[in-house]
Order: structure tokens, then sequence, then C-alpha cells
């Protein structure tokens, strides 16, 4: 019955015109549910969704990733929350710490142009981006430069943060078709039909990222909804899977813990938390995890009830002006939750 409603409702979403297609992953204490449907793509021609294909992750990256190799490195002793990006580059404000970076206080703007830049004009007008005096501390703006940073900094902790979270996170989790800069773009699902690239399939769809050569801190994973859902039952089981333990228990009560709270909306490291006054689900406890990404991916996690949901969508396909998505996550979210 919880199959057939929720993919009633899905399937709704398709025809008013929310995304094209869908794969969504729904966890429960004593269950792992997978949907999937709609088109894959529908330009140039329509194909209809297959399970297992691979999606861009976009800023959900930043969650499954950057946070994640942050743990592993605070872990490892070779990190702490209260480093300065300065001891890793000289020159950039010594106040503002790792901390700022992964619940977006640090000050820096959300963003930064990408035309007319290289790699090495794009590296260089991130690593000297300026903190703005009234945003330090005083208001959460969501920064893909801090993050971008925080990816410069795993690279010089790792040697390569690509490898470093294959090694750490994506091999002991089984997570066999998560990646930067996939081989296979015919197993990946296109996103946006753009002027400077033509549409955009089997790449990363951020542009600073696609710059930066596609491994960054801010985006630019590709996974499937067998990995996410991998990842999220470790998360779930306080960082183990099979037996095996990815994180240690302090690392997940770390991740749970709101280290900031402003304007009534709360984070943790990286994740959005959910307060009475921003829910991202009614139907779960408040203290539910949650980030989404621009191309249509999002997480939302609840430790207390050992509920989440996964959800992967082509929003941007075949142009980035669908925004009814942002809109539905929470019904959807509601919905699917109610019967659980």
């Amino acid at each position: 019955m919880v199959e057939s409603i929720v993919k009633e409702y899905l399937d709704q979403m398709v025809e008013d015109g929310v995304f094209p297609g869908y794969q969504l992953g729904v966890i429960s204490a004593d269950e792992t549910y997978r949907f999937y449907g709609g088109y894959s793509q529908i330009y140039p021609n329509k194909k209809p969704m297959e399970m297992g294909l691979i999606f861009d992750l976009a800023s959900v990256t930043k969650v499954v990733g950057t946070v994640s190799a942050c743990l592993f490195l605070i872990e490892e002793g070779k990190l702490d929350l209260d480093m300065s990006v300065s001891d890793f580059f000289q020159g950039f404000e010594e106040r503002v710490k790792i901390h700022h970076l992964l619940t977006h206080t640090s000050g820096l703007e959300a963003d930064l142009s990408w035309r007319n830049k290289d790699k090495q004009a794009m590296r260089k007008a991130i690593l000297s981006a300026k903190v703005r005096e009234d945003y330090f501390e005083k208001v959460m703006v969501y920064s893909d430069i801090g993050f971008l940073i925080l990816g410069f900094i795993i690279n010089k902790l790792t040697g390569d943060l690509e490898n470093y979270l294959k090694e750490k996170l994506f091999i002991p989790l089984e997570m066999k078709n998560t990646f930067y800069n996939p081989m296979d773009k015919e197993s990946c699902v296109p996103t946006e039909l753009t002027s400077w690239r033509g549409l955009v399939h089997g790449e990363v769809h951020d542009e600073k990222s696609f710059i930066l050569g596609g491994v960054t801190g801010h985006a630019g994973l590709f996974s499937n909804l067998d990995d996410l859902l991998n990842y999220g039952s470790m998360l779930l089981a306080g960082g183990n899977f099979k037996g095996k333990k990815i994180l240690s228990s302090g690392s997940i009560e770390l991740l749970r813990k709101p280290l900031v709270s402003i304007g009534g909306q709360q984070r943790s490291l990286g994740w959005l938390i959910s307060t009475p006054t921003k829910p991202y689900c009614e139907m779960l406890a408040h203290g539910s995890l949650f980030h989404a990404g621009f191309t249509g991916p999002s997480i939302l996690l609840n430790f207390e009830e050992k509920k989440a949901c996964l959800l992967l969508t082509n929003r941007v396909h075949p142009g980035r002006d669908n925004e009814l998505l942002s809109k539905s996550r929470r019904l959807l979210h509601n919905r699917v939750f109610s019967l659980l």
C-alpha cells in the first residue's frame, strides 16, 4: 500500500512538471523502499528513467564528500574546527576558521563570477575572496566559495581529495557508482541545455567546478540511488555499515550537533537542521538533517526515528528555470513519512 501511494504521488509530480524524472529511496526502521519514474531525459528525445542511472549531485557534494572528508581528517588528528584558513593559505584572513566555512558564517559572499576565467584565475579569485564585515558570524550566507576553499584544504592535507574519499568512504561503503568526472556518460542523467556547453551530459553541471576540473569541495560528485542509500544507512546506524566502522560515534554526534543558530535557522557541519520555525517535514521530529543540490537531489535524515528520504531528480533538464521542486520537497516528505 505504501509503495502504490508514494509512486502515484511521485508520478503526479512528473505530470505537474516538477521534474522530468526521479529516483527516490526511503529508509524506515524496518524497511527500505525504492521508487523511480518519469524520464531520464526529454531533450533531444525522451528516454524513460531507469533504476541505477547516475545523477549529478551538485551541492549535495558538500555533505556527502566534503563534510565526510573533514570528519575523517578530524578523526585522524589532522584537522580541527578552530584552525584558520590562513594556516593553509597565507594571506587569507586569520579570523576565518574551518567551522565558519562549514556553517556558512565566514562572511564570504555566496558566489563569484566564473565568466572569462581559466583554472588558475578561478583558484586565485577564490583564495583572494574578501570577508564582509556585515556578514561575518552575523548572517548565514550559503557560500560556494567557502566549500571551494575547504576542498583546497582537504587536497593539501590528503594529496588528493578524490582518492581520499574513495579510500575512506566510497570503497568501504560499497559506493561503486560514486565518483567525480564519470567515465561512462551514457550511464548518467543529462542536466541543462546551455549556450556555452550545449547539453551537459556526464560532466559536472556547476560552472566553477567544470573550470577547476570537476573535483571540488562544493560540487562535482556523481552518484546513484543505491550508493546514497548505503551512505544514509551508515549515518543512521551510528557510522557503521555491514559490521564495519566507517565513522566514529563521536563524528556522528558532531554531525548532528547544532553549531550555529541565526534567524531561526540552525546548521551543523554543512547540514541544515530542522527546527519548529524551519521544518523540512512536519511528520518527523525536529532535529532532522537536510541538504539539497541545484540539479535536483536532496537528502533528509532523522536520527531519532531512523528514517531518511533520498531524492534524485533532473529538475534542471533541459532548463534551470523550473523552481517547482523547491516548493514541493516538503510536501513530498510529509506524504512519504505520514505513511511510515
